[in-house]
């Protein structure tokens, strides 16, 4: 999940960029000198000092430049912050192994819960998540015969197995319940 890392980086750039702008069309507005764009005999962009009139018409420009980008910025961080706090980031974070089929999410402010219906024993599925997690750099905090536990920057993952029991007939053979929740 590259994204999850590149984006907000990209949006607080954007974003960095819409407040020089601003701050760059405000001072040309009320101080009257303002940074401009200037190319030099090298063909490279250089930044002049203007002062007076052109501050103020610069200025302008600035300013109004700048709101697509602080716009494009609070949008992005909003949806990500969406997405943050939503069932996809848990069911994009860690994806169950094999053939499995999405039962239910949910999410609140404390948790983000996710179960899958698995087509294989409760002892293959745990390995397999194992394997998953720890190739995925997660710390594996406890494991015992119906759960484990696991932990990776401040986030902490508990998966509950719940297999077959004598004379049961489900769909599926294996049900996992994720559960993320963020360490104190």
């Amino acid at each position: 999940m590259v994204f999850t890392k590149i984006l907000p980086l990209l949006f607080s750039l954007v974003m960095a960029v819409g407040i020089f702008l601003l701050v760059n069309g405000l001072a040309g507005l009320l101080l009257k000198k303002t940074y401009a764009p200037e190319k030099n005999e090298n063909n490279s962009t250089v930044f002049r000092v203007i002062r007076d009139g052109n501050a103020f018409s610069w200025g302008r420009v600035c300013l109004f430049a700048s709101i697509p980008f602080i716009v494009a910025a609070l949008i992005g961080f909003n949806v990500m912050l969406g997405f943050f706090n939503s069932p996809a980031y848990l069911i994009n974070l860690v994806e169950p192994p094999g053939k499995s089929d999405l039962l239910y999410s949910y999410n609140n402010t404390e948790k983000i819960e996710v179960a899958y219906g698995l087509h294989e024993n409760a002892r293959v599925v745990q390995k397999k998540f194992l394997e998953l997690l720890r190739s995925d750099d997660w710390e594996i905090i406890k494991t015992d015969l119906i759960s484990l536990q696991a932990k990776r920057d401040k986030e902490v993952l508990n998966i509950n197995f719940i297999g077959l029991q004598m004379g049961d007939s489900r769909l599926y053979p294996t049900k996992a319940i994720l559960i993320l929740t963020q360490a104190e």
